[in-house]
């Protein structure tokens, strides 16, 4: 969230647990990316770009994943959580 601040991107975010109705759950909120664990990208998020988090303190992968066709701001933010620069497909 501090990256995304800190490159002027202003998302609205929605937290909440996906597990085994990700996709479901992102679509009914309208959501334009999600976090997720690898596992749940690849399983039912496939044909959304995604790609792993860097530099946190956690025990487990994080990806943020995103729509495949959506505005450039979210296609930005996601670059900014994820703190790399030119975003890439991450085939699962």
């Amino acid at each position: 969230m501090a990256a995304a601040l800190a490159s002027d991107i202003r998302p609205q975010w929605l937290f909440t647990h996906f597990v085994e109705h990700a996709r479901a759950c992102a679509e009914a909120a309208e959501a334009e990316a999600v976090v997720v664990g690898s596992y749940t990208a690849g399983r039912q998020l496939s044909d959304w770009p995604w790609r792993p988090l860097t530099g946190l303190s956690l025990a487990m992968t994080t990806w943020v994943v995103r729509q495949a066709d959506t505005r450039t701001v979210v296609q930005q933010a996601a670059a900014a959580i994820a703190g790399q620069g030119e975003e890439q497909a991450v085939v699962a």
